[in-house]
């Protein structure tokens, strides 16, 4: 390893993180500066969604290499590095793990009047549902397992799901709904006691023609689908309730991301669709109540009906009246991403392996699958996986362990995946 890299490997896993969405770092320009020791490593991005990395001067840099080092962690986890001119951007795509990515500015010059400083900008690109102080609930739903969806705006929102399945979403993973008996629980707060401006907002991927309720909170705010695919925000003043509806319908087996506004001053609803404003009313006699009620995700509050059928993701409450630009590279990636035409299964890696192996496979689309583990005379070991799950890429690993929890010994295994009526299967092998 050369003198620059082992610098960067111990910077990279020593520096202490810093979780953020967006993060802007200005390192001052410092004369015969190798590495600057208070270089920031960046972590808690989102694994999958694409960032764009920024590199800008303020005042005089003197240093023939005039740029950033940036380190991050490859799927192998391996250290790589990445070096951006001042003037110049990258995009990236995190991967799960503790350190995403680390900037270094490295300065090579021998002038002691460096008077600038260098600004890094590390921000989402076309991602609305990010952290701020008017941010109520907000809902990443990345978790890989259990049944709490942890509210990432700090006010303790954290949602309690019956039943539901955690798949691939658009942004790492997301909660699949089977339409009859799942949904996401938050209990009563007052920072969801919502009176004067609110924005609702979500990712849909909805599967069936129904009616639906995305945020359900009894007395006070509903965000809702209609049997027909429209969209409406409904706030609550007594008997009927107040809505706006969109002129748009919400596509079935397909990614959106709809919002829906309300100002208790203006009475002013509107209605967003992928960015873009769908539908602008006025109802003078719309009013926003206060409720005591727990807010119900994926189904009707008192009422238990109007279950989501299909996958949401990205959920956001705020007490204030947001904007939206048009989505770009988000729904350019999501129209340009190619799948396989039934399922693709890779051989697994390590292999030979031990103790665990990781299995992946690529879906064409959303599909009640199994991943199951057989020995070489054919009886059934280890239940890896079963549900349904969205279209692409997904990955599982074995721990070299039966359905009992019980090791099992060196040998030749079989790893099947079954999508819907399509099977494969390939052969790994185990060696202590």
């Amino acid at each position: 390893m050369s003198h620059l890299k082992y610098f960067l490997f111990l910077l990279f896993f020593l520096s202490v993180p810093i979780t953020a969405q967006t993060k802007i770092i200005n390192v001052d320009s410092k004369a015969n500066c190798f590495l600057i020791p208070d270089s920031n490593v960046v972590s808690g991005l989102t694994p999958g969604l694409e960032y764009k990395v920024s590199v800008t001067a303020n005042g005089t840099i003197f240093a023939p290499m005039q740029g950033v080092f940036f380190m991050y962690v490859d799927v192998n986890s391996q250290p790589n590095f990445n070096y951006t001119p001042i003037g110049s951007s990258f995009t990236f795509k995190p991967i799960n793990g503790s350190y995403q990515i680390a900037p270094i500015y490295v300065d090579w010059s021998t002038n002691s009047d460096n008077s600038g400083s260098i600004k890094i900008s590390i921000s989402p690109n076309d991602k609305f549902n990010l952290n701020d102080v008017n941010t109520k609930l907000l809902l990443y739903l990345n978790e890989s397992s259990g049944s709490t969806a942890f509210d990432s705006s700090g006010n303790g929102n954290n949602a309690t799901a019956t039943g539901t399945t955690i798949v691939s979403g658009i942004y790492g993973n997301a909660r699949n709904f089977n339409g009859t008996s799942d949904y996401l629980l938050v209990n009563n707060s007052s920072s969801l006691n919502i009176t004067n401006q609110i924005t609702v907002e979500a990712w849909v991927y909805p599967t069936e023609n129904k009616m639906i309720n995305i945020f359900s909170k009894d007395g006070a705010y509903q965000f809702y689908i209609f049997s027909d695919g429209t969209f409406s925000i409904g706030v609550y003043s007594g008997y009927p309730w107040h809505q706006g509806v969109s002129k748009s319908v919400v596509p079935l087996n397909k990614w959106t991301h709809i919002a829906g506004t309300f100002d208790n001053v203006t009475k002013k609803i509107q209605l967003f669709k992928n960015g873009v404003l769908d539908n602008d009313t006025t109802d003078l006699n719309a009013s926003l109540s206060s409720s005591t009620q727990p807010l119900y995700i994926a189904r009707n509050g008192s009422a238990s009906v109007y279950y989501m059928k299909g996958m949401m993701d990205e959920m956001r409450i705020s007490n204030t009246v947001r904007t939206f630009s048009p989505l770009t590279s988000v729904l350019n990636s999501l129209s340009n991403k190619q799948y396989p035409k039934e399922i693709e299964l890779r051989q697994n890696y390590p292999n030979p392996f031990n103790p665990t192996t990781t299995i992946q496979y690529e879906l064409s689309k959303i599909s009640t699958t199994e991943v199951k583990i057989y020995d070489s005379l054919g009886k059934l070991v280890r239940i890896l996986n079963s549900g349904e799950q969205s279209a692409g890429q997904h990955s599982v690993v074995w721990d070299g362990k039966s359905n009992d929890g019980v090791t099992v010994s060196s040998g030749t295994y079989f790893y099947q995946v079954k999508a819907g009526e399509y099977i494969e299967t390939k052969k790994m092998l185990l060696l202590k």
